[in-house]
């Protein structure tokens, strides 16, 4: 029986990656300056997953509210449908 993320006590650095939309790494370096929401356990980080909805929403985030792209009112036929990295939108 599978228990869902949002039911679970401790989430793992892959499952907070997938449940908060944050990178491994931030996650990784959050861990490690955060010994109240997060331990070290066996080979893998260990978060407490209500404390981390706790503390992002402490400052204005949530489940999902994570970066989000610009809108770009662009025609994609125009040749100008690229930022000035190269990366084109659609």
């Amino acid at each position: 029986m599978k228990v869902p993320i949002n039911e679970k006590r401790y989430i793992t650095i892959t499952e907070a990656e997938a449940y908060f939309s944050i990178g491994r790494k931030t996650l990784r370096v959050f861990a490690e300056e955060h010994p109240e929401l997060a331990f070290f356990y066996g080979n893998r980080w260990l978060i407490f997953r209500e404390g981390m909805e706790e503390h992002l929403k402490k400052y204005g985030l949530g489940e999902g509210d994570g970066p989000k792209k610009p809108k770009l009112d662009l025609d994609p036929d125009e040749d100008d449908c690229c930022d000035w990295n190269g990366f084109y939108y659609t």
